[in-house]
């Protein structure tokens, strides 16, 4: 314990001794706090996801439409078999798998409200999450 508290005393000295290591201590940190948060992004892009449309109606196209032309999502697989989406997800060709089922402009019209399943691939967790999240927005 004793080497510990010499060792230290003997730090602080050189530190108060010279300027440009203090003006380090000081500077360093600072410019940190200013610099980082431009370099640090945590939004995902570029999520792949797979559309299964078995209604083919004017809002599914929309709905489709809206991931095509985001931001986040790339469009890369399409079809109207549910199997074929389901391989997808196993496969992992894709992170998202998005199913508008054949009722989905019916049910939105009527009840103002449709259902829709979108499946996440979770073997990139991260991914996956924020591609739901995004997907719900």
């Amino acid at each position: 314990m004793n080497a510990l508290k010499h060792l230290l005393k003997k730090e602080f000295k050189q530190i108060l001794r010279d300027p440009a290591i203090m003006r380090l201590i000081l500077v360093m940190p600072a410019i940190q706090l200013l610099i980082l948060p431009f370099a640090a992004d945590y939004e995902i892009k570029n999520i792949k996801i797979g559309i299964v449309d078995q209604d083919h109606s004017s809002y599914s196209k929309l709905l489709i439409h809206k991931f095509e032309y985001s931001d986040y999502f790339d469009l890369v697989q399409y079809n109207h078999d549910v199997r074929v989406g389901e391989s997808w997800l196993d496969e992992s060709e894709v992170d998202l798998y998005l199913n508008i089922p054949s009722r989905f402009e019916g049910d939105l019209v009527r009840d103002k409200e449709a259902s829709i399943q979108l499946a996440v691939n979770a073997v990139n967790g991260t991914k996956g999450n924020l591609g739901a999240l995004y997907a719900m927005n």
